[in-house]
């Protein structure tokens, strides 16, 4: 009876990906944002997190955790090399105190009692992802065992300590108009902003997608004052600064350099008076001009009262240069308001998983002794020749060392064993694997490290069980 010989074959590590399904009981304190249950404010598939669509959040001083169940179904074979823990996270809109607290958590036995966390990390201001690495059950600190994996859960532990004149700036854009538009024009070529209603200049100073608000007339100062939203809710210590800016040009080219130009001024009114800034020369591109209040010029600090009764506005002036002269014209205006605060900034957290990594069991497959062998080792050779009329011949480089085996498996007792078939479905594996093999059993001439090239079958008959194959290996010794 023909003999065997065996293909052996040490797996290539493999990693599998586990998301939480479920809140561990006692271990939740963070808030959920986007969905009604923590888990699913944070278990996307890894390449697709949600950003802040779905979240938890925590904004306290004091540390809080959340703790996440993984499936208790996870099966595979092999050794576990790692356990990997997953958070994208960050501090939203204000950096995280350098004293704050962000931590990655597990739990091999899904006890509250039993948590262990990874070194602080430092958040950042936009979400990042952040790993953290246990070779070892560090419950027991042995190998981790698949009743292991089973039973782990996950999180994060996170504190947002105080942070105290954090620097902030809102912009205020007009939503009404002032108590200034008597002299309110708008150009008729342009309908107003979509949705707006009737018209009025401050829908024209809102964005740069509609014409803005002119001034036609000569030697007037045209003054349009607006309404601004109610100042925002952070709990402001101080504020800096009220600075009103305007993107502002002529509506053509000046046709004499020497012409006078025409002029805008910025103005606010603040306690029932309105205050301008300098009067300032209009560009003939557009351009922003701005002028900034560091205090109230009623009188006193800005305050949140301030604020919400603030007008802002533009003066213009068109001066008269006959048949050259052009309108000045304004498309964008707002406010921005810096102040300082003290804030917890928010921590998020969108999304958290595992990664384990194992080694599949070694595997071997037996064929029966190839019918031929063929083996290539043809090596690249080069040859000089000199005007002495000597040659020098060496070799660059092997261009190939495979081996190409053929044969047959076949069953020739009964019809109804599936060895042949087992045979050539272990070997198409190996293939697919892509690690190398140790071939043994054939002459030593041709036992050795091999990678499979290419592995190919016929199936020639059912009873008898037959099949052929051909096998092309890469030398690897």
């Amino acid at each position: 009876m023909m003999g065997t010989f065996t293909l052996a074959q040490s797996k290539n590590n493999v990693s599998i990906f586990i998301y939480p399904n479920g809140d561990l009981a006692g271990c939740i304190d963070f808030t959920p944002v986007g969905d009604s249950d923590n888990y699913k404010c944070i278990d996307e598939i890894k390449n697709i997190p949600d950003g802040d669509t779905t979240h938890v959040s925590w904004n306290d001083v004091n540390s809080g955790i959340d703790m996440y169940e993984l499936p208790n179904d996870t099966d595979f074979t092999g050794t576990i090399n790692y356990v990997q823990v997953f958070a994208r996270a960050k501090a939203h809109q204000f950096s995280q105190d350098p004293s704050g607290v962000f931590k990655i958590l597990c739990s091999p036995n899904s006890l509250c009692g039993t948590i262990f966390k990874s070194d602080n990390r430092n958040l950042g201001t936009s979400y990042q992802t952040y790993t953290s690495v246990w070779t070892l059950n560090p419950s027991t600190a042995t190998d981790w065992t698949l009743n292991d994996i089973r039973n782990l859960s996950i999180g994060i532990e996170a504190s947002s300590p105080t942070r105290s004149g954090v620097i902030g700036e809102d912009t205020y854009i007009g939503n009404a108009a002032g108590s200034a538009n008597e002299n309110n024009y708008w150009s008729s070529t342009f309908p107003p902003q979509s949705g707006a209603g009737t018209p009025n200049n401050f829908h024209y100073v809102k964005a740069l997608t509609v014409n803005g608000i002119n001034c036609t007339s000569l030697h007037s100062r045209w003054l349009d004052l607006y309404n601004i939203p109610n100042h925002k809710t952070e709990p402001i210590n101080n504020y800096a600064k009220v600075t009103v800016w305007a993107y502002c040009g002529n509506s053509a080219n000046y046709a004499n350099p020497l012409d006078p130009k025409n002029t805008i001024q910025l103005a606010c009114k603040s306690g029932g008076t309105v205050y301008y800034g300098t009067e300032t020369e209009v560009s003939e591109s557009n351009t922003w001009y701005s002028k900034e209040w560091t205090i109230n010029p009623a009188g006193g600090s800005w305050n949140d009262a301030s604020i919400d009764n603030l007008e802002i506005g533009i003066r213009l002036y068109r001066r008269d240069n006959g048949a050259n002269s052009t309108s000045p014209e304004c498309m964008l205006l707002h406010a921005k308001v810096e102040y300082s605060l003290d804030i917890n900034p928010e921590i998020r957290t969108t999304q958290c998983f595992a990664k384990i990594n194992y080694t599949p069991p070694s595997d071997s497959c037996t064929l029966n002794k190839p019918e031929k062998i063929s083996v290539n080792h043809s090596e690249n050779i080069k040859m000089l020749n000199f005007w002495d009329g000597t040659r020098d011949v060496y070799g660059l480089n092997r261009s190939g060392k495979s081996m190409i085996l053929t044969g047959s498996e076949y069953q020739s007792d009964t019809c109804d064993k599936l060895c042949p078939c087992e045979h050539i479905a272990c070997v198409r594996a190996m293939g697919k694997d892509g690690s190398t093999i140790a071939i043994s059993g054939l002459r030593s001439l041709f036992n050795g490290s091999y990678k499979i090239r290419s592995f190919g079958w016929k199936h020639m008959s059912e009873c008898p069980e037959h099949y052929e194959w051909i096998l092309e290996l890469e030398d690897m010794n």
